[in-house]
C-alpha cells in the first residue's frame, strides 16, 4: 500500500512536469487527492508498529517501600520521555490481608510480564527479587540499579544479579536516566555494568 501511494504521488508531480494533464481533473490541486493521502497516511500510522510511532517502550519498577521516592521519580522521568509503566505500585498501602496481598500480586504480576524492560532498584524486598525471577524467566530486559556497588558484595549479592541478561548501574539516579538515554538509543549490550559514580 505504501509503495502504491508514493507511485501515484509521483505520477501526480512528475507527468505535469513534463507537460502533461490529466483529462479526469486529477492533480495536486484536487482537494480530494490530498483527503485520500491524508487518510493513507493515518492508516500506515495505524498499521506501523507502536515502537516506530514513538511509545518506546513498557517498564516496571521493583523495589522496596523504603525507595518509593526513587520508583517516582524514575517513573516520572521515563513517563515524561514517552514511556509507559505498566503498574505504580507506590500508589498502594501496604497490604492488611491475604485477600489484599493476592490482588495486589496479580496487578504486580501483569505489570511485569506485560514490561518491556524491567528495573530493580536496590535495595529492595523478597517482593522485589521474585518479580526479578518472573522478569528473568519470561525473558525480559533488566536493568539493576543501585547507589552502592554492594552488588559486589559477595556476602549481600546473589547469583542473579550476575547474569548476563542484567545489567547493572552502579551511581546516582540521574546516572541511570543518563545510561538508559545511551541504552535505548543504541540497543544496548546485556551483562555490562556501569560504574557512574
Amino acid at each position: 500500500m505504501l509503495g502504491s501511494t508514493f507511485y501515484l504521488l509521483a505520477l501526480l508531480v512528475v507527468l505535469p512536469l513534463l507537460g502533461g494533464t490529466s483529462s479526469m481533473g486529477i492533480s495536486l490541486s484536487n482537494p480530494i487527492i490530498w483527503l485520500l493521502l491524508a487518510i493513507t497516511a493515518v492508516q500506515i500510522y495505524i498499521k506501523m508498529p507502536k515502537k516506530k510511532r514513538g511509545r518506546l517502550m513498557k517498564f516496571y519498577i521493583a523495589s522496596s517501600f523504603a525507595n518509593q521516592e526513587m520508583v517516582k521519580q524514575l517513573s516520572w522521568k521515563l513517563i515524561n520521555q514517552g514511556h509507559a509503566q505498566t503498574y505504580d505500585w507506590t500508589i498502594n498501602s501496604k497490604a492488611e490481608n491475604a485477600v489484599a496481598l493476592a490482588a495486589i500480586g496479580q496487578l504486580e504480576k501483569a505489570a511485569v510480564l506485560e514490561a518491556d524492560v524491567f528495573f530493580i532498584l536496590l535495595p529492595a524486598g523478597k517482593g522485589s527479587h521474585i518479580e526479578l525471577g518472573m522478569a528473568l524467566a519470561a525473558g525480559k530486559k533488566v536493568y539493576l540499579f543501585s547507589e552502592e556497588a554492594d552488588v559486589y558484595d559477595f556476602s549481600a549479592t546473589t547469583t542473579f544479579y550476575h547474569l548476563p541478561e542484567v545489567e547493572r548501574v552502579i551511581g546516582t539516579l540521574d546516572d541511570l536516566m543518563k545510561f538508559m538515554a545511551e541504552k535505548l538509543g543504541s540497543g544496548g549490550v546485556a551483562g555490562q555494568t556501569a560504574m557512574l559514580k
